[in-house]
């Protein structure tokens, strides 16, 4: 026999013995309840640098040739330089190692320096070389000079050599003012366009227009130190030490001897890569990076050579 309020009664108690059996449970586990706690870091100040990648190598690049990213699929288009501490990088620059004589002439690779084949750019700038080191040559070939050219040209001041770009060779010759073996005040003289496999270059010296140079003092040592614009576009600082035994043209390199001075500042940054701009903690800065490899370099591994990234906080 069925009656017609028992449908409201099992609604009814059906939810009486779900508040029951919540009531149960909220016994067991007991009530939601939190509570907030106050976290606090102090992150001393600490100066660290990231370099990536840490090898770069570019293989089977040709004489004349660029290496770049397509040389080898695991190579890099550009080095990373992290911020990874705590405090704010101000500055950055490079300094590339170079050979301790001139290589071109002695059938040895290993005479030769990675190093002074590498060029950077910061995206904005051409590529150039960090600070790229030439010899003196003894013989000036079918150049017209200011100066005799032979072995010991150098002992009297004079010294004739090329600057190496890639397939791009430029002529360079400096003349001493100074007297003797002391190449810290003269003038310098680069060709106006290069020399390339097809073409002789600007051949002729003597009618190119003098580049002042003038002594700096870098710590114990005298230097001849001048700021030069190739081909219209490359701006280098020049660089040659007392006693005439090599050229450099330096970009990137805040140490190399003038770099700081007021005769090369104006062109070059003072050789800082990054000069002014902060990178903040975690922040990267991107160095485009290719080798340009001269004409005239052997087959086979050249010499290791090694970047060196400085970078100064505050």
């Amino acid at each position: 026999m069925q009656f017609k309020g028992d449908k409201a009664t099992y609604v009814i108690v059906s939810l009486v013995a779900f508040i029951l059996l919540f009531s149960i449970i909220r016994d067991v586990f007991g009530d939601t309840a939190w509570d907030v706690i106050t976290v606090k870091v102090n992150v001393s100040q600490v100066s660290m640098v990231d370099i990536n990648p840490s090898i770069l190598s570019w293989q089977n690049v040709p004489p004349g040739g660029v290496g770049d990213d397509s040389y080898e699929s695991n190579n890099y288009e550009a080095i990373w330089i992290e911020n990874i501490g705590s405090t704010n990088i101000t500055a950055i620059w490079f300094n590339s190692s170079y050979p301790s004589s001139l290589p071109f002439g002695t059938g040895n690779p290993n005479a030769y320096d990675a190093g002074n084949f590498v060029v950077i750019s910061n995206g904005t700038t051409p590529f150039y070389f960090v600070n790229r080191v030439e010899y003196w040559e003894s013989d000036s070939l079918y150049v017209r000079t200011h100066a005799a050219i032979n072995d010991t040209s150098y002992l009297s001041g004079n010294i004739f050599g090329r600057f190496r770009n890639s397939s791009y060779e430029y002529f360079w010759e400096f003349n001493t003012l100074a007297g003797g073996q002391n190449c810290t005040y003269g003038n310098f003289y680069i060709s106006d366009y290069p020399k390339t496999q097809a073409t002789t270059g600007d051949a002729d010296l003597t009618d190119n227009t003098p580049i002042s140079i003038n002594p700096v003092k870098k710590l114990l040592d005298l230097y001849g130190v001048g700021a030069v614009t190739i081909n219209g576009t490359l701006k280098y600082c020049v660089v040659i030490p007392e006693d005439c035994s090599y050229v450099m043209f330096n970009r990137w390199n805040a140490d190399a001897p003038g770099a700081d001075s007021s005769i090369c500042s104006s062109i070059i940054n003072s050789g800082y890569f990054v000069n002014g701009t902060y990178i903040y903690p975690g922040g990267v800065a991107k160095a485009y990076i290719k080798v340009y490899v001269p004409y005239g370099v052997p087959y086979g591994p050249v010499g290791e050579g090694k970047l060196t990234v400085f970078v100064t906080t505050a």
